[in-house]
């Protein structure tokens, strides 16, 4: 069984390759979002990208769209792989979705809500490597953020 995806590319539903692409690109566009890019210049007539899009509000919603958009995809097949008792995948990709909320999102009560529920996702054991501890230890940090706002 494979889904297609913008009927151009079939993924193979037993790998998370589609997920990994979408919490990739949910960190790009988390990067262009920024009101000032790392990458910013001066350079006599030419606008850098920031100062040309940063105030854009109808950019800004269309990255925001786009970014939900994603995430919705993953939580979606993380529903399904847990609904096929599909624990470590589910542990695993939950994980690593965390870990781009805790990275590269502000802390705000709609992502908090999502960092919940994923930290559900979780469970009580995350995966026994450095990645699983560190990521929730972070978590806890981010979450105290949210609730000091």
């Amino acid at each position: 069984y494979q889904r297609s995806v913008h009927g151009e590319y079939n993924w193979d539903c037993n790998s998370t390759a589609r997920q990994r692409l979408n919490l990739l690109l949910i960190q790009a566009l988390s990067a262009v979002y920024q009101s000032r890019l790392p990458y910013h210049f001066t350079s006599g007539a030419t606008a850098s990208n920031d100062e040309l899009y940063s105030g854009n509000k109808e950019y800004l919603k269309y990255i925001e769209e786009t970014a939900g958009k994603l995430a919705k995809s993953v939580l979606v097949d993380l529903t399904e792989w847990k609904k096929n008792d599909n624990t470590q995948k589910v542990s695993t990709m939950s994980l690593e979705f965390l870990n781009v909320i805790v990275g590269y999102g502000a802390p705000c009560k709609p992502l908090d809500a999502l960092a919940a529920e994923l930290k559900g996702l979780v469970g009580s054991r995350p995966p026994a490597d450095q990645f699983g501890p560190k990521t929730m230890a972070a978590l806890d940090r981010w979450r105290a953020a949210v609730a000091d706002q």
